[in-house]
């Protein structure tokens, strides 16, 4: 029951919360340039820290490939509708 009542007092702070600013960061892309987190104003963003050696981190990577595949549709069907 003790359990129950944390996770409860947990979910009810968390959505609770208004989304603040993100802090600036950059990473370096695959293409050797730099991504700026200005860059990612008022896009959704999925930020996943994972190691090769996490069999839980790897097993998630065929879930996200469909969420981006689904995104890339959705976002596809978006711009024909909009012609």
């Amino acid at each position: 029951m003790k359990v129950l009542v944390l996770i409860c007092l947990l979910f009810m702070t968390v959505a609770g919360q208004q989304p603040g600013s993100v802090p600036q960061f950059s990473l370096p892309q695959l293409d050797g340039r730099t991504l700026g987190s200005d860059e990612l104003k008022d896009k959704i963003v999925v930020l996943d820290f994972w190691a090769t050696w996490c069999e839980n981190c790897v097993s998630e990577i065929p879930e996200f490939n469909k969420l981006l595949e689904a995104t890339l549709r959705d976002v596809g069907d978006a711009s024909r509708e909009a012609c």
